[in-house]
């Protein structure tokens, strides 16, 4: 049974009681991301979710994982654009010390400056994985070519410059003015009635005090083109659009036209590139819900590239005459089939309502989020598609890309 109560400082508890497991994801969900920094701090909201894990004004590092992990619990974190959030799994009769544990971390981690700069190298060590990562960094030059000079085109682990620029104060001031109680959602699955979590938090959580709350900057959509030349064996390559955010009243139909087009192995874009080409090893169509980015993901060897773009833009720009209503029909089963899978999950139960209480205003219902994607028709499909397809195209590339399309014949392709 889930439930969800709004407290008088602005912070919201949900829980999905689940009966039949012996175990409870518990976590503290912030909504706060990289879309929220400014330049000169990019990538502090990840830098922070690190630290708090160094050390609090009662526990050192070591006894925060050792406390979770010796009776048999885990503990983990992750920053996205536009949330970080703190969880942790353990068997029910030891919600308690999980709660203990991730308060204290969100309103007690200390920032101490020997802990900062060895973590500093941490996250350092991080980025240069991921620029070694193409299909990884490849994302961050879709992002920056859709939208220059904004947050929310940089990268959520930020820059070794940006890295390097913040201390201690700094994190302890993003800490304090940011996770406040009221874009804070306490959430848990699993086995725990709703007023065990309210005592729980009423109990723990109470230090954090609201401040003036930073709003998220709009995000102007611009498209481009973003290219790399690296001597790889494989290009990696995005074209996307602007699509429509997750609070927009078409999200649900661009989710069934990403699942339709490229989201399984039997969709248009696996079946003609993959299967009948043999171009590619990896390609799919996404949805990004804070931006409403629509996009494809390709990778392949340097002498197909040249045969891969005009083929996708010839896939993607006659959509609104292929799909079919069985192709609508058929996604929407695949979505609604992939939420009920996930609900035998608690890390998934205790994360979706946070995540939508955040980005929606509310949780949705599993009644809801089946209702959502039962309504979608072709004419809604049709209608995100229209948005999809009058947008300026962004392309992003990483790899031996000298047999790549130019931008201006990539938007005639596509025109």
């Amino acid at each position: 049974m889930f439930q969800i109560t709004r407290l008088p400082s602005g912070l919201h508890v949900c829980t999905d009681t689940m009966h039949d497991v012996e175990t409870v994801t518990l976590g503290i969900w912030v909504g706060i991301g990289s879309h929220y920094e400014q330049a000169d701090e990019n990538g502090i909201s990840h830098f922070l979710e690190h630290m708090v894990f160094k050390g609090t004004q009662k526990r050192s590092a070591l006894q925060i994982s050792q406390e979770i992990e010796n009776v048999g619990g885990i503990l983990n974190a992750y920053t996205s654009t536009t949330v970080t959030a703190f969880h942790a799994k353990v068997l029910y009769k030891d919600v308690a010390l999980a709660m203990d544990v991730l308060s204290d971390m969100v309103q007690n981690a200390v920032m101490d400056p020997k802990e900062l700069d060895k973590e500093r190298n941490v996250v350092l060590q991080e980025i240069l994985r991921e620029n070694d990562t193409p299909d990884d960094v490849v994302f961050n030059y879709f992002h920056e070519a859709a939208y220059p000079q904004q947050s929310a085109g940089r990268s959520i682990l930020g820059t070794q410059e940006t890295l390097m620029s913040l201390g201690s104060q700094d994190l302890l001031n993003y800490l304090h003015n940011e996770y406040i109680p009221s874009r804070i959602v306490v959430s848990a699955a699993g086995k725990i009635e709703h007023e065990e979590l309210l005592r729980l938090v009423n109990l723990y959580l109470t230090q954090l005090k609201n401040t003036p709350k930073h709003t998220l900057p709009a995000a102007v959509y611009q498209g481009g083109d973003y290219r790399r030349t690296k001597p790889t064996d494989q290009v990696n390559l995005i074209v996307g659009f602007q699509g429509v955010p997750v609070q927009h009243a078409l999200s649900p139909a661009q989710q069934v036209l990403s699942t339709l087009f490229g989201g399984s192995m039997s969709s248009p874009l696996f079946q003609e590139i993959r299967e009948k080409r043999g171009l590619i090893y990896s390609v799919f169509s996404f949805k990004e819900d804070a931006t409403g980015l629509f996009g494809i993901y390709a990778g392949t060897g340097p002498t197909q590239v040249k045969e891969l773009l005009p083929v996708v833009c010839d896939l993607t720009k006659h959509l609104p005459e292929t799909v079919k209503q069985k192709d609508i029909d058929n996604a929407k089963t695949q979505i609604k089939a992939h939420i009920l899978m996930s609900m035998e999950d608690t890390a998934v139960r205790a994360t979706a309502p946070a995540v939508q209480q955040i980005a929606l205003g509310h949780p949705l219902s599993l009644e809801e989020r089946i209702q959502r994607i039962d309504n979608v028709t072709m004419e809604s499909v049709q209608e995100v598609l229209s948005i999809i397809l009058h947008s300026k195209p962004t392309l992003a590339a990483h790899g031996p890309i000298d047999a790549l399309m130019p931008y201006d014949a990539l938007c005639q392709a596509l025109s």
